[in-house]
This record gives structure tokens, C-alpha cells and sequence, in this order.
């Protein structure tokens, strides 16, 4: 009798990683950024002083407030976390001084190695993308 409740509920969606849930009605479509948000390509080079790659160590950019408004869109910033594989590191940052985004706001780097630094950047809207980490402004 137990073997028969427990074999009701295995084909159960949504029960068992078998046969996932799924969500019923329509789908919303995510919402795009606002087309003057600019999205900039960030790269750097990493190697110790062999001159080989460093290897998985992660680099954070967290930015310096945590929304902001572009006139009636929110737009919620999130900490990007990036990592270095053969010694590179690439990641895609927001402008940070786009026109009719308030506020302007800075991305903290914490380069997450023993030795690593930590510092604020800027993302400059004109930047040419991929820019240099280390060519961008410091604020």
C-alpha cells in the first residue's frame, strides 16, 4: 500500500526533477534596457612575474548605488563578477555618466587574489568598446 501512494506521487509534475513543474498562462517577455543605456566591453591581462596566466581568480565590480532611473524605467544594478581564465578577464560594465540616467555613479573593482587591489572606476559613455580596465578612469 505505501509503495503505491509514493508511485502516485512520482509522476506527479512538478514532484520529482523527473517531470519539472511547468508554468501555466503567458509568458511576460522580459523588458529591454532603455536604448541610451551603453554597454562597454572591459578587458585585462593578468600573469605573474614568470609571465605566466594567473587562472581563475575572480575580479568584482560592484557599482556605487544600486538603481537608477532613466524617466519613468528603474533600472536595478547587480555586481558583476568576473573571471580570469588564461589570464584574461573580459566582462560587460554600463556606462556610468549616460545622459538622462541619474544618479551618475562609479563600479568598485576588487581584484579578488592575494595581492589583488581595490579602487573606483568610471565607465565613460564614449568609451570605445573593449576598453582596457586599466585605461579607464579612476574616480
Amino acid at each position: 500500500m505505501a509503495d503505491d501512494y509514493y508511485g502516485d506521487e512520482w509522476g506527479t509534475p512538478g514532484w520529482t526533477a523527473q517531470q519539472p513543474s511547468t508554468v501555466a498562462g503567458p509568458q511576460t517577455p522580459p523588458t529591454a534596457l532603455p536604448t541610451n543605456f551603453t554597454a562597454v566591453t572591459v578587458t585585462a591581462k593578468y600573469v605573474d612575474d614568470h609571465g605566466n596566466a594567473l587562472e581563475g581568480s575572480l575580479v568584482r565590480f560592484r557599482p556605487s548605488v544600486q538603481r537608477v532611473t532613466d524617466g519613468d524605467t528603474v533600472v536595478w544594478l547587480r555586481e558583476i563578477h568576473g573571471r580570469i581564465e588564461r589570464g584574461a578577464l573580459s566582462v560587460e560594465l554600463l556606462a556610468t555618466n549616460v545622459a538622462g540616467i541619474t544618479p551618475a555613479f562609479t563600479w568598485h573593482v576588487k581584484e579578488c587574489f592575494p595581492g589583488g587591489e581595490e579602487y573606483d572606476i568610471t565607465v565613460p559613455s564614449d568609451t570605445v568598446s573593449p576598453a582596457s580596465l586599466f585605461s579607464l578612469p579612476r574616480a
